[in-house]
């Protein structure tokens, strides 16, 4: 005679299993409700973020802030000391980007970016290394993410996702993780991460970071939007008598 395949359950057996089955199947659907709830949210707070962002982008004209900023190198685990300075940034008349980055201490340095011509002058050393960036002129968009751009344009250059909310000096802040995706200015920036004030829609910090693990932070303080800024900001009038490096 042939054996049937298989156990036959009882009915005593099916009694008991019913309960369990019904538990585990609700609690499988309260765990994917549960993400589903969070991917939700998560969702809500970054278009709350891109709403912000836009809410800036319509009347943007400059943005200006002291920062605080340190240099992560992983290959060695180190930081190095804080530099500290002030940040000014704005658009020319044709929508590029006018931009000083001038550290004050520990040692001076100004950067400048207009025209896409970058110049870095060194007053101690007396010296300016000027940077023609050509056709990568819009790259240095990437170095100012979130500051005066709507959001459909920094989708159309970078993946962004939530990644919570956090406290930076007292402000709460949406923080957006922007992945690039161009591969070239990937291969030298892996990702962005910028903590968006709720408040202003304004950036609080950046973190800019490199495929090998090391990254740059600068946090901003005293943020001012649409302040008056001369024009003169953005032209680096070089002393006589100043080295200059050309680099095409």
């Amino acid at each position: 005679m042939r054996m049937r395949q298989g156990i036959r359950l009882t009915a005593s057996v099916k009694r008991a299993w019913k309960p369990r089955v019904r538990v585990f199947f609700f609690a499988l659907m309260s765990t994917l409700a549960a993400g589903g709830q969070a991917w939700a949210q998560k969702d809500a707070e970054l278009q709350q973020a891109f709403k912000k962002m836009d809410e800036v982008a319509k009347g943007f004209r400059a943005f200006s802030a002291r920062f605080s900023q340190i240099n992560y190198t992983a290959i060695v685990d180190t930081f190095d000391s804080p530099h500290t300075g002030e940040y000014f940034y704005a658009f020319d008349k044709d929508r590029t980007v006018l931009w000083r980055h001038e550290t004050r201490n520990p040692v001076p340095k100004i950067l400048t970016v207009r025209k896409g011509i970058v110049t870095i002058y060194q007053p101690r050393i007396k010296e300016a290394t000027i940077y023609d960036m050509g056709k990568r002129r819009q790259y240095v968009d990437y170095l100012a993410v979130g500051i005066g751009r709507r959001a459909a344009e920094l989708q159309e250059k970078f993946s962004i996702s939530f990644q919570g909310s956090e406290l930076i000096a007292g402000a709460p802040c949406f923080v957006l993780l922007c992945r690039p995706r161009d591969r070239e200015v990937s291969s030298q920036v892996s990702s962005i991460t910028i903590w968006l004030k709720k408040s202003s829609g304004t950036p609080a910090r950046f973190k800019i970071e490199a495929p090998g693990g090391d990254f740059l932070l600068v946090t901003f303080s005293g943020e001012k939007l649409n302040a008056a800024i001369p024009d003169s900001m953005f032209d680096q009038k070089l002393p006589a008598g100043v080295n200059i490096i050309r680099i095409q």
